[in-house]
């Protein structure tokens, strides 16, 4: 400021490093463009900003920082104008803490921001963390299992309130099979644990579907529920028009069950 108009513009000398004038803030929310635009600047040894560099600057998640799996999307590259960039509309999919962002152009010296936390988006779906592991007629499961609530980028939410009721999915089985124990458990950090469940008929291809107010429900992967110890005999065929000397007309059937009427086979 304050220069005569007769003076020379200063002088900047060559471009040697980028520079993070902003960075993005403390907290950014999965999947959400960031509140806070980061601003990259080209600069000489001495500071000043390059405003005749040509060129782009890049921007990724630094490796080693935040979660190994996440993506950085929108405009990551850009071309500088006038020494400087500002990436708009960037945002990153998985939440976790200490994210940094690494700035890249050619040879300069990359620039490396803040570090901030990417927090999970809002609840969406349900998942299920553990499979049911199936088992014995009337024994619980020896796999109870457990159900998440996500955002839609797979965060687990875990200030997410409410229940989590699971029921066997129609048509899977045979039909008639009704789950048993604590059907509908509180979320914890975002997870329900189910801990007594069991089923009483024997047959394979069951499911289960977790279910919770208006998120997206889930299914399970297919188990088997197997028969229990045999303990009695049973009529499945009667016996029906018989004669003196002749054979049965309907002849009898008896099977092995189980205390819960199960075929043992």
């Amino acid at each position: 400021t304050g220069v005569p108009p007769s003076s020379s513009p200063a002088k900047t000398g060559t471009p040697v490093r980028l520079v993070f004038v902003k960075s993005i803030g403390e907290e950014v929310t999965a999947g959400s463009t960031f509140d806070i635009h980061p601003v990259v600047a080209v600069e000489d040894a001495e500071g000043n900003v390059v405003t005749d560099y040509r060129g782009h600057v890049m921007l990724k998640i630094t490796e080693g920082t935040g979660v190994s799996e996440a993506r950085l999307f929108g405009g990551t590259t850009v071309a500088v104008v006038d020494g400087v960039v500002e990436f708009k509309e960037l945002s990153v999919d998985r939440a976790g803490g200490g994210y940094t962002l690494t700035a890249t152009s050619g040879n300069l010296t990359p620039a490396t921001s803040t570090s901030f936390t990417v927090l999970p988006g809002p609840p969406a779906k349900l998942v299920f963390k553990v499979q049911p592991s199936g088992g014995v007629a009337g024994v619980p499961f020896k796999t109870q299992p457990e159900v998440i609530v996500q955002d839609r980028y797979k965060n687990v939410v875990t200030d997410c309130e409410g229940s989590v009721t699971l029921a066997v999915v129609p048509g899977a089985g045979p039909g008639d099979g009704a789950l048993f124990g604590t059907t509908t458990v509180p979320l914890v950090g975002g997870v329900a644990r189910f801990t007594d469940l069991s089923m009483q008929v024997a047959a394979p291809d069951y499911k289960l579907i977790a279910m919770s107010g208006s998120l997206e429900p889930a299914t399970s992967r297919a188990f088997t529920i197997l028969e229990a110890e045999p303990v009695k005999l049973t009529f499945t065929v009667q016996p029906s028009g018989a004669s003196a000397g002749a054979p049965f007309e309907t002849q009898p059937k008896v099977a092995v069950v189980d205390v819960y009427g199960n075929v043992v086979t």
